[in-house]
């Protein structure tokens, strides 16, 4: 069998939305540039011992609602280990052998991770030559934890600063490449901003504040929402994604029909192109969807750990702004929409650092790999050497 007949697998751990997130934003890459690829996602953790499928994917969402702070700690304590050093595993071994013994089974010719954890189940495998197929890296926040330096023949990262932050932590600089995060289809070319509103029936002069409660629990996104609601002449559109509680919870609150709640919608790209500004929590794949669509963020009370750090480089470019007082959040955000030109110089950051066709690339980038590979294996004579990236 060739490189090309075996899968591509693209593994995700459930731990959060924006992994599996990034994995169909690939999937779908694959599909529109390389149909004729057995390529698929997978959720490596319904393939895991179920107490740590239970541990692993349920301990990250309680700790988030319990104990946020505890992220803040752990990420920076397990990122300040020496930075050459190969960070440890970040599972049992015991504990995953099934998900293992599935991956070797599946003999792909590529494994592409969105979570490190499956990056580091597949090193361990190459290194005991139990697995042959090549190992790419997707990172899906702005700086790279040192998790991410897994053994992988490519990384693909959303920033020059997680190029560094991999490099300090000794990945191989000519397999490290700045891509962006993979986006699904739709924001890579978002409408223009006039269609999207007119398919959303929203006057041309109506100001729009499109808030993202997914990641807020139904108090925090109550009042998120009551705060923005009582700003003059502005529509706020929450969307509640599959929560009908939430959902629920926020209808009973719209005192103004120029205000609208929807669950689940698969026009989220449409809705942030039509927006003035998303208020949302600062998750790497949502924050780069709204660059992708040029859309000014308004992060709300970060948690320290991964959303800190990617609030930081958001501000630092100039694509957001972070309010960290409830009871401010409606000023804050009024006196944004009255400034026109510092909105307008948001949006020109958001598009400067915008990278919607990161999947594209990443898949471009992944069959490369192995065609490259092949060709040089055919080539009669020619020494066996390292692909630069």
């Amino acid at each position: 069998m060739t490189a090309d007949e075996r899968p591509i697998l693209i593994l995700y751990a459930s731990t959060g939305g924006g992994h599996k997130s990034a994995a169909r934003g690939l999937e779908q890459a694959f599909e529109d540039c390389f149909a004729d690829l057995n390529v698929a996602p997978h959720d490596a953790l319904k393939q895991a011992n179920p107490v740590f499928r239970m541990l692993y994917g349920g301990g990250y969402a309680a700790a988030i609602k319990v104990v946020p702070g505890i992220i803040g700690y752990l990420t920076d304590k397990t990122d300040a280990a020496p930075r050459n050093r190969r960070p440890r595993s970040s599972a049992p071994a015991l504990m995953t052998l099934r998900l293992q013994r599935w991956i070797r089974r599946a003999n792909p010719s590529i494994v592409i991770h969105t979570h490190f954890l499956t990056a580091n189940i597949v090193g361990r495998l190459r290194a005991r030559r139990q697995l042959d197929g090549k190992s790419v890296i997707v990172v899906t926040d702005f700086e790279a934890h040192r998790m991410w330096a897994q053994d992988a023949d490519l990384y693909c990262v959303a920033s020059a600063r997680a190029r560094d932050d991999l490099i300090a932590c000794g990945a191989a600089a000519e397999r490290v490449r700045v891509t962006g995060i993979p986006l699904r289809r739709q924001f890579r070319e978002p409408p223009p901003v006039a269609a999207a509103r007119r398919d959303l029936a929203i006057p041309r002069d109506q100001r729009v504040v499109l808030l993202l409660c997914v990641a807020y629990d139904r108090r925090t996104a109550g009042m998120i929402f009551d705060q923005l609601a009582d700003i003059d002449g502005v529509s706020v559109v929450a969307i509640a994604g599959g929560d009908a509680v939430m959902q629920s919870h926020l209808q009973s609150r719209v005192r103004d029909p120029r205000h609208r709640v929807l669950g689940y919608t698969e026009e989220i790209g449409r809705w942030m192109r039509a927006a003035d500004v998303v208020v949302s929590k600062p998750g790497g794949l949502t924050s780069s969807e709204a660059l992708a669509t040029e859309t000014p963020m308004v992060i709300f009370n970060p948690i320290p750990g991964p959303e800190l750090r990617n609030t930081e480089y958001l501000l630092e470019n100039g694509a957001a702004i972070k309010v960290n007082r409830p009871e401010t959040l409606g000023g804050r955000v009024r006196a944004l929409l009255n400034d026109p030109e510092r909105l307008a110089g948001m949006r020109e950051a958001a598009r400067r650092l915008g990278r919607p066709a990161a999947a594209e690339e990443i898949a471009r980038a992944t069959v490369a790999l192995n065609r490259r590979e092949t060709a040089e294996s055919e080539a009669p004579g020619q020494p066996t050497v390292s692909p630069l990236y």
